[in-house]
């Protein structure tokens, strides 16, 4: 459901994860594996209910606040339009990799480097 990265882990500590009001106290370690991140936050899902709210895979291409209304307009690329009272951008500062341009760079059999909070990937 989730992206992943192999060896991807917390860049703070555990419990900066948990919901002030589903705390987690049983962490296995002070700096959580993804997986482990992942299982809390579908358990609260689950627990609360709001997967049946929430939109994945959809690419927005507009958003409009609509102020007699109080609502979000968003337009997706497959022509759905929801309206909505919260809007979340969960696409990740990495989620569009731009990779530098450095002479010599093409010398190597690496691509490019991602930082995932402390993990390397080498692409």
């Amino acid at each position: 459901m989730f992206g992943s990265s192999p060896g991807c882990a917390c860049d703070v500590p555990s419990n900066l994860y948990s919901f002030s009001f589903e705390l987690n106290p049983d962490w296995s370690r002070l700096w959580s594996s993804q997986p482990e991140i992942q299982a809390y936050i579908e358990k609260c899902a689950h627990k609360y209910g709001i997967f049946p709210h929430i939109k994945f895979n959809r690419t927005v291409t507009g958003g409009e606040w609509l102020q007699d209304y109080n609502l979000w307009k968003i337009k997706c690329s497959n022509g759905d339009i929801y309206y909505t009272q919260l809007l979340i951008n969960g696409a990740g500062i990495l989620s569009d990799a731009k990779p530098p341009s450095i002479p010599g760079s093409d010398l190597f059999k690496v691509k490019y480097f991602i930082h995932h909070g402390g993990i390397i990937s080498m692409i």
